[in-house]
């Protein structure tokens, strides 16, 4: 949060309990270290609220402040006419609003009022005497002259400053309301929306019908979760609810609060679920998405059974007739195949220092937190790849590096973005290059003193018939000197031969770091005729580099590290997923995919800037993983009990979906599990900051990291299917053609194999039938036999599909 400490009303700033503080961790009440400001005198020394020695005039704090060694400002309350009120948690940055409290409070003290360090809490500040009794209950919290306790105030506010106001009758009310509310012995009542519509006993008919014939909401229902990301999860039960309750808020909040799925919940997302703001904002806006309902839907459905009753008998309907079962009396629209919707990058799984920039580079851009939390996963990649790999088993290490792709249309402020998260690695480069230039000046000296004495040495064997062995003895020191040459992290627009001489100099480490996705055009033969991305290939695993070129030094490269972070358009990715020779060679699979949802149409003008706090600790944790030594021998991070329990687990539940769910994509998901324990590397060595060998990977690490890799899969199950590489997705796009052109009602499977040319054997249905059924424009039905016997699989057609055509 940017600090404007002028607009801090001047009553304030003309009193002198000022000091300064510091982030720093501390243990707390449990022994855990935590993140805490701790207060310091201009002095140098503590700053204690109850010591008045240690306290300054605001201008002394902020000459001070601006040294650069603290944080921020702090203002003791202690003996002031001031009351102050704290509310933490009150504003969501995803929404851009403030929970009705925060308004309620803000609204009714009508006094000076600034956002908290954090960005999420609110300060208000006016003059009285605080009630007697509790000073906090939940995220409020109220403070006096008696309560010895400062302020991190940081002067920012929305429009002009308001002064501080005497409001004696507000602070008693508002801390009646919040602080200290009257008891009562009456049961808590879960909110409800409104009462019950006239429509609600019909509603709650339809509910029923959806939870015995739907089974994505009977399985929501059921507390079967599909994500780790609980609020997605409750979002995806209430749009169902929405559908089949027909809108109905209050039956949706009502059948929300009485499911399994709300009961099963921990103690904390209970807690969230209990907060009115956050459960009433879910369901309007599911209500408002809503093209169609479960009442609209059957209504459709009895007027297209209306029209076949009195049509005459075709083909098709004899067709059906095979097949006895009822067709069901709902149906849901049809789920677009290129309407394709991807999670949002769980930031949640950083350490705080790594989540904090993100999230305001985010908030600075305007663009969604997954592209600066993808660009920050590279960064640190590029920070300590070569240094360190991961440790699965004793027979399996993972290296450190990553290949990203982020995928935006123009506009989307990729440039912007790559430039705040790649910043602190051209500054430290160009840092190190500058302290480092006498010693490579002399270096590239010493080499060429040693290429004339050996070119003399030479000539005068040749001429005179010097001493041979003088000869051989100066090659060889010529061939052993390691000349110092200056430092590359990162190259953009380079070719295999140049990136392979790059890693060569750079002790087998390089990055490639672009808003553009022209190295894919370089691999695919721009300025050669043939196919070479032999490079990226080996250097993703670590395997040997060796190239000898006629006319040139060869150059051999043991164990080669290469991090590429690109920023693509959509045509890029498709060139890349249809390029046979990057998929079949397995380029396309070692690529983590990033499809953020645009925000175009939603940016604001007016933002907040990138704290320079956290632009600093930033930089320094990069400056620090650069500034680890690469030892001859590559660091082991090893796992713990926990952490090695929840990878096998993840092995174990992902290897049977290679050959069924993921099948179309095995190559992708046949690596995920190492791209999994390699972001688990980057987070750990982010936590222990250069000590990562020392102490075994948390179980805690792990499972953040598998919530990232559950992130990628998402987004790369999109980039394969919107891309045209998910075979299946092609056929089942393939048999919806002819469907709509047939208007069929039902068909039996080997009807498909007559309908589509294309397939030669029933077998060759299965996965294209079962992406039409996922998407809801298929039903099976029961096998039945016909009359020679022959078991006849049968499928009812979502007759919305028609109306779409």
């Amino acid at each position: 949060m940017s600090n404007n400490f002028l607009n801090i009303p001047a009553e304030m700033r003309d009193t002198p309990h000022w000091i300064v503080w510091r982030l720093e961790m501390k243990p707390d009440k449990s022994g855990e270290l935590k993140l805490s400001k701790t207060p310091y005198s201009v002095n140098g020394g503590d700053g204690k609220v109850n010591d008045a020695a240690t306290w300054a005039s605001f201008t002394d704090a902020l000459a001070t402040y601006e040294k650069g060694k603290y944080n921020g400002l702090g203002f003791v309350f202690t003996d002031t006419p001031f009351v102050a009120v704290d509310i933490d948690g009150c504003y969501d940055p995803g929404t851009k609003t403030y929970r009705e409290l925060a308004l309620d409070i803000a609204n009714r003290l009508d006094s000076y009022t600034e956002r908290s360090q954090s960005g999420r809490g609110l300060h208000i500040i006016c003059r009285g005497q605080l009630p007697e009794g509790r000073r906090r209950n939940g995220n409020v919290e109220m403070y006096s002259a008696a309560s010895k306790r400062y302020f991190a105030m940081t002067g920012h506010i929305s429009g002009s400053p308001v002064p501080i106001r005497e409001c004696q009758a507000d602070i008693d009310f508002i801390h009646k309301k919040y602080i200290q509310p009257v008891e009562t012995k009456a049961p808590a009542i879960k909110p409800r929306l409104g009462q019950r519509s006239a429509d609600y006993n019909a509603d709650m008919q339809f509910l029923q019908i959806g939870l015995e014939k739907d089974s994505v909401l009977s399985s929501l229902w059921a507390g079967n979760r599909r994500s780790n990301d609980e609020s997605a999860n409750d979002i995806a039960l209430v749009n169902k609810l929405a559908y089949w309750c027909n809108g109905n808020e209050s039956l949706i909040e009502s059948a929300f609060y009485d499911s399994p799925h709300y009961i099963d919940k921990d103690e904390s997302h209970l807690k969230k679920c209990e907060r009115p703001d956050y459960i009433q904002r879910t369901i309007q806006r599911a209500v408002k998405d809503l093209n169609t309902t479960a009442r609209d839907d059957n209504g459709r459905y009895k007027n297209e059974q209306a029209r076949r009753e009195f049509a005459e008998p075709t083909r098709e309907s004899k067709i059906a007739s095979i097949q006895q079962a009822d067709t069901p009396p709902e149906w849901e629209p049809p789920i677009p195949f290129d309407n394709v919707t991807v999670p949002a990058f769980p930031v949640e799984c950083f350490p705080p220092q790594l989540k904090d920039y993100v999230l305001a580079v985010s908030e600075a851009t305007q663009t969604p937190v997954d592209m600066a939390a993808v660009a920050s996963l590279a960064d640190i990649a590029v920070c300590v790849q070569g240094k360190y790999k991961v440790q699965a088993k004793p027979d399996w290490t993972e290296p450190l590096n990553l290949y990203v792709a982020i995928v935006a249309n123009p506009a989307e402020r990729k440039s912007a973005v790559l430039g705040h998260m790649a910043r602190p690695l051209y500054e430290y480069e160009q840092i190190y290059n500058e302290a480092s230039m006498p010693e490579i000046n002399q270096s590239r000296l010493e080499k060429k003193m040693l290429e004339k004495e050996l070119e003399a040495l030479t000539n005068e064997f040749v001429k005179k018939g010097g001493s041979k062995a003088g000869v051989l003895a100066k090659q060889d020191e010529l061939t052993n000197f390691k000349e110092k040459k200056p430092l590359r992290l990162l190259a953009d627009d380079v070719s295999p031969e140049a990136l392979t001489s790059l890693l060569a100099d750079n002790g087998g480490n390089m990055s490639v770091i672009s808003s553009e996705g022209g190295i894919f055009e370089i691999l695919a033969g721009r300025y050669s005729s043939s196919v070479n991305i032999d490079t990226f290939l080996k250097s993703h695993c670590g395997d040997p580099i060796r190239i000898d070129r006629k006319g040139r030094e060869s150059e051999y490269i043991p164990e080669p590290c290469l991090t590429t972070l690109l920023c693509i358009q959509p045509q890029v990715l498709d060139g890349i997923m249809s390029n046979d020779v990057f998929r079949g060679r397995g380029l396309t699979a070692r690529f983590l995919y990033c499809i953020p949802q645009s925000a175009l149409g939603n940016r604001r003008f007016e933002v907040d800037n990138i704290p320079q706090g956290h632009k600093k600790r930033f930089r320094q944790q990069c400056f620090d993983l650069l500034d680890i030594k690469k030892e001859k021998e590559t660091e082991i991070i090893t796992l713990s009990p926990e952490a090695y329990s929840l990878t096998a687990e993840y092995a174990n539940q992902l290897e049977p979906l290679l050959v069924d769910e993921l099948e179309g994509m095995s190559d992708f998901a046949g690596k995920l599990h190492g791209a999994v324990l390699r972001i688990a590397g980057l987070l750990h060595v982010v936590e222990q900051n250069g000590f990562a060998n020392v102490e075994p990977m948390k179980g805690e690490t792990m499972s953040n990291a598998i919530k990232i890799g559950d992130y990628f899969l998402a987004h790369a199950k999109a980039a394969y299917q919107l891309m045209g590489a998910d075979e299946a997705m092609k056929d089942a796009k393939y048999i919806l053609a002819k469907l709509e052109k047939e208007r069929f009602e039902r068909v039996t499977k080997r009807d498909f194999l007559r309908l589509c040319r294309k397939f030669k054997k029933t077998e060759q249905l299965d996965e294209p039938l079962k992406r039409l059924i996922e998407y809801n424009y298929l039903k099976e039905l029961n096998k039945s036999t016909s009359g020679n016997n022959r078991v006849l699989e049968s499928y009812i057609i979502n007759p919305l599909i028609y109306d779409l055509v």
